[in-house]
């Protein structure tokens, strides 16, 4: 079983010729076209490519990080400030 990847440029703009997976130089298990529109590597998880540039989900996790963030500073809020008030 193999999984081919196509050709993708880069952020910087330079063509990454396709490859079929597994690669020579990677692990036998690694099967599957993993990783993002701007950056393909060989892996084992059929459910690990995504249609995205790769600096697109580091600004989504970014997003969660200050949303859970803002939550946890409101639960603190009040557990702490509001049993004092009474």
């Amino acid at each position: 079983m193999s999984a081919d990847c196509e050709g993708y440029y880069t952020k910087a703009d330079v063509l990454v010729e396709g490859f079929t997976c597994p690669k020579a130089d990677s692990d036998a298990t690694a099967l599957f076209c993993c990783g993002f529109s701007d950056l393909k590597y060989c892996c084992d998880d059929p459910n690990s490519f995504f249609p995205y540039e790769y600096g697109y989900m580091w600004w989504f996790e970014l997003g969660s990080f200050v949303a859970g963030t803002i939550i946890l500073y409101f639960e603190l809020l009040f557990l702490i400030v509001i049993p004092i008030a009474t």
